[in-house]
């Protein structure tokens, strides 16, 4: 008769880390950090770095590399893909002129529901409405509001075009009349705040 090996789940940690690396300055930490994570061998990393890690020896260097490095590590992925959805939503607003923040946002949620969808699984969905009926209409309701929310900026901006339209025109004539320097201005301040 065999049995399987139980995998018990990972304990997460709670708190900050206390051993010596941990207690390091953030900027030398980093800089071990890169150095692990550029294979420097352990002995280099405590000669290269000095007397600030002078009492630090090889395993608790191969410690902090199965926790705090492993830690490290994550949270540089995290600070990668938070720069890499930032520079799309910028993208997009670059290539859409005239388009905002808000339609940015819109975009990036399409693309990420996309990826969401092109990895589905429909036995896992099935597996997890067994869990938590409510996840679909959950999913339906958050699709709704998307698709809502981009037809609402889509009429807001075409409202805020026909506004902008309608000041045009006594600003021009007004220009034609000689208004006062201060009227345009006005006129031109009310412009821009649209």
């Amino acid at each position: 008769m065999s049995t399987l090996p139980i995998q018990l789940p990972k304990r997460r940690r709670k708190g900050r880390r206390t051993g010596d690396v941990a207690r390091l300055p953030y900027e030398l930490r980093t800089e071990l950090n890169k150095m692990i994570r550029d294979g420097v061998p352990y002995a280099d990393i405590i000669q290269k770095l000095g007397a600030p890690v002078a009492h630090l020896n090889e395993d608790q260097l191969s410690r902090w590399k199965l926790g705090g490095y492993e830690e490290w590590l994550k949270d540089q992925a995290r600070i990668d893909a938070m720069g890499r959805k930032r520079e799309l939503a910028m993208q997009i607003v670059r290539e859409n002129e005239g388009g905002t923040f808000q339609q940015a946002g819109l975009h990036l949620a399409a693309s990420q529901i996309y990826e969401a969808l092109e990895a589905f699984d429909p036995d896992e969905l099935t597996a997890l409405l067994r869990l938590d009926p409510q996840v679909y209409p959950r999913l339906v309701h958050a699709l709704f509001k998307l698709s809502d929310g981009n037809h609402k900026y889509d009429r807001y901006r075409a409202e805020v075009e026909q506004r902008k339209a309608e000041l045009q025109n006594p600003l021009a004539a007004a220009q034609s009349r000689g208004l006062t320097d201060e009227v345009i201005a006005e006129l031109q301040e009310k412009l821009n705040l649209l």
